[in-house]
This record gives C-alpha cells, sequence and structure tokens, in this order.
C-alpha cells in the first residue's frame, strides 16, 4: 500500500512528515512525500499514485484544509485521507464537528505506529497516536541533502533533532513529558553532511530541549570536536535549568546564537503561563552571557498573555532592553486549541478573533482584562523599534 504525505503553508516545517516518511519506509512501506508550498496547483502535477494521503495540520495553515482535501480528493479519488498534526485535537472536534469528515482517519498525537496501523487495515475513524519508543526514535534515518533542499527550500538550515519537551506552558501544545534522543555522533555527522551540500548556513537546531539533558550535550560537544565540525550553530534553551556548564559545553559545540523563551517580564505573568521561571532566571543567565562574550543572547518575548496589565507590559518592554546581546522579537499571545490557554482564555480576557484560522503571532486574536488592542499595538510597535544590538 502506498503513502504520499503533502506538507502545505509556506510557513510549514515539515520535519514530523520527514521522520514519518523514514519511520514508514525503514518498516518497508512504500512512501513518497512533497511540499507544495502555497501553490495547490501542484499537486495536480504530483506523478505518484497513493492508495492513502496524508496531512499535518497547523492551525496557521488549518483554515484552508478544505481546500487542500478536495484538491486531493478530487486528484485521486479512490485514495484514503490521514490527517494529523497540533491542530488535530478534541477542541478542534468540540467547535468544528464537521472537521472529522474531513478525513478517513484522525490522528492525535504521534503518528509513526497510528499510521502503521492505518496501512495495516484499521478502520477509519479517531485514533490517539502513542508516542515512538527511545530505540524507535534514534534508528530513524535521518533526512539527506536532497530531500533538505527541495523539501525546506524556504527554511533550508534549520533542522530538529530530538522530541518532546519537559515543560507544560499554558500557551504551547507541545508538551509531550516524554523525551526521545538522537545518538550524538549521528547528528553531528547529519549536520556534517548538510554543511558540505549547502555550505555557509549558520544552522538551527530547533529542538525544545537541546540544553536540557547536560549528558547529551556533554556528548555532542565532544563529538563536534572529534569529528571537527566547524560551521556555526544557533539554538534554544530553556530559563529554567540553565547554567554556566551548559554555557560552556554550547560554546564547545559552536553555538553562536541563542535564543530564550523569556516571554515576560513581569513574575505573576509568567506564573500563570506556567513557564516555571522568573525574571531572576533572566537576569542571572543574561549574566553569564555578557561575562564569556563568546554566545550572542536572544530574548523571545510575548505581549498580551493572561495577567498581563500595563505595568506589566512595560516591564516586559523594559526587560527586552536589558536581557540579551541582539534585537528582542515580540509576538503577541495566541491562544491555540490544545493549549490550557485556549481552555482558560474566557477566565483572564476575550478572544477578540473568532476565526482562530487567523491567528497567528503577528495579529491580535486574545486581550486580557485591563489591556486594550491599542496598547498592544503601541507595545509592538515599541518593541519591534528596539532593533539590532
Amino acid at each position: 500500500m502506498s503513502v504520499l504525505f503533502i506538507a502545505h503553508g509556506k510557513r510549514t516545517q515539515p520535519q514530523g512528515l520527514v521522520d514519518l516518511a523514514a519511520f514508514l519506509r525503514q518498516r518497508g512501506h512504500e512512501v513518497a512525500l512533497e511540499h507544495v508550498y502555497d501553490d495547490l496547483r501542484y499537486i495536480g502535477r504530483i506523478k505518484y499514485e497513493p492508495d492513502i494521503v496524508g496531512l499535518s495540520a497547523h492551525t496557521e495553515n488549518a483554515g484552508r484544509l478544505r481546500k487542500v482535501v478536495g484538491t486531493i480528493r478530487e486528484r485521486w479519488p479512490a485514495a484514503r485521507v490521514v490527517i494529523g498534526g497540533p491542530h488535530v485535537n478534541s477542541d478542534v472536534l468540540e467547535k468544528e464537528p464537521d472537521f472529522a469528515g474531513l478525513a478517513d482517519w484522525l490522528v492525535m498525537g504521534e503518528g509513526e505506529y497510528a499510521m502503521e496501523e492505518i496501512i495495516g487495515g484499521r478502520e477509519p475513524g479517531i485514533i490517539q497516536g502513542t508516542p515512538l519508543s527511545q530505540d524507535d526514535f534514534a534508528a530513524l534515518p535521518m533526512p539527506d541533502a536532497e530531500q533538505i533542499t527541495r523539501i525546506f527550500k524556504w527554511r533550508p538550515s534549520s533542522v530538529l533533532i530530538n522530541r518532546g519537551c519537559p515543560y507544560s506552558c499554558s500557551f504551547c501544545h507541545a508538551n509531550r513529558k516524554r523525551l526521545v534522543y538522537r545518538s550524538p555522533g549521528r547528528v553531528v555527522a547529519y549536520l556534517a553532511n548538510l554543511d558540505r551540500a549547502l555550505p555557509g548556513q549558520q544552522w538551527f537546531v530547533l529542538d525544545d530541549v537541546f540544553a536540557v539533558n547536560k549528558r547529551w550535550l556533554a556528548e555532542f560537544a565532544d563529538e563536534v570536536q572529534r569529528q571537527k565540525f566547524k560551521a556555526p550553530l544557533r539554538c534554544f534553551i530553556n530559563g529554567n535549568v540553565y547554567d554556566e556548564e551548559r554555557h560552556d559545553l554550547l560554546r564547545r559545540a559552536g553555538v553562536v546564537r541563542a535564543s530564550i523563551g523569556a516571554e515576560s517580564g513581569n513574575d505573576d505573568v509568567l506564573r500563570l503561563a506556567n513557564k516555571g521561571t522568573t525574571m531572576a532566571d533572566y537576569e542571572r543567565i543574561d549574566a553569564i552571557y555578557r561575562k564569556s562574550k563568546t554566545i550572542r543572547l536572544h530574548g523571545l518575548w510575548i505581549l498580551g498573555l493572561p495577567g498581563e496589565t500595563p505595568e506589566s507590559i512595560k516591564q516586559t518592554l523594559d526587560a527586552a532592553k536589558r536581557i540579551g546581546q541582539m534585537g528582542p522579537s515580540f509576538g503577541y499571545a495566541t491562544p491555540y486549541p490544545g493549549t490550557q490557554f485556549y481552555k482558560t482564555a474566557s477566565e483572564h480576557g476575550e478572544i477578540v478573533e473568532p476565526d482562530w484560522h487567523k491567528w497567528t503571532p503577528n495579529r491580535i486574536s486574545f486581550v486580557p482584562h485591563g489591556v486594550t488592542q491599542t496598547l498592544l499595538r503601541d507595545a509592538m510597535r515599541r518593541g519591534k523599534a528596539m532593533g539590532h544590538r
């Protein structure tokens, strides 16, 4: 039985589909993967003839999912459709019951084992996906340079290595407590192969957990030295666990820029967001970076989280001026479906954009009690004006 995965939307990062395709090929199944970006006409030019077509739905591209599915069913009338991804969750089915009718199968959670069940003849319906085991994840083949240049042409320098997140931020739907890792040696070899094919990149590791596991990070840094990998890296760090030892390991690994999801300059807002951090953590981390001067710190901030007030917005803007050696980035708080933020939004404010398919961090969709859209827009303007440092 043949399977075709289609990624759509310019902002989509289809690493999950790449891993899914690799897993199924490893198990002996016939699989292809295409990224059509925003050109649905491309679907009509795909030569592959699948029995099953798989899609990943994100809230930002879900608004046109019905059109995508319609195009697929027109192109391959006999094919069955499976949809997974972050947007597929109980909140979607509660608000849009007809969403279930778009596909033969909806997969909630991770899709590898669920797809094997589907290929094996599972009846259509809703499937709760089971996370990959550590052994199965570690054995996944990594994408080659040809896949990267063809499928990731908008962001070829962004890579996902490991999977999972130990934290429970209220605004994030990626809270998968079970972390699974690839071998540090394989990861460095993979990055080295990509760098030979696409020289001159600054590789951005998008993992939530790159610096969380100190033992894994130490082995990774050792492999960077052993394999003489010289390309610069970017990564995310977590304020919950960051210390000078991890900082030194990042330096040894060749990291030149680290982005921290600081979110707010107010401790009460951070507490409501379940960040597990305080401003004292960010001040301490900033001091580590200013002392070493080997890696530049980049702050990521959110405006309009639950508990926000005019004073806390001012504190966030002030903190963004102090924290980090690069110009900060700002986004509006977005109560994505499936998150705790979404479930409790009405307790803390008002959702002002009823069409959640229009929600992005660049548009106001939620306004906290005691705050206005005008205030949020003014804060965003002032934040963006901080520029690069």
